[in-house]
């Protein structure tokens, strides 16, 4: 499947990945917040807030890296 099929079946999958992941760390947040008030369940919260730092750190140490391997 290309790149653009994929995208649009799947409005999570950005231009790049760097995209993809803001997009889903963007979706954590509003899932997990929607998900914690509906169940009065903070953890559902913490969960999903937790999940989405791990997903943004691994897309700055990504984009990092590439920036490394980049010809200047």
């Amino acid at each position: 499947m290309s790149h653009e099929q994929a995208a649009a079946l799947n409005p999570l999958i950005g231009a790049d990945s760097r995209e993809t992941l803001e997009n889903l760390c963007i979706c954590l947040h509003k899932l997990g917040g929607t998900l914690a008030e509906n169940y009065d369940d903070p953890s559902i919260g913490f969960f999903t807030r937790s999940c989405a730092a791990a997903l943004e750190y691994e897309s700055r140490r990504l984009t990092q890296g590439i920036q490394q391997i980049s010809p200047r």
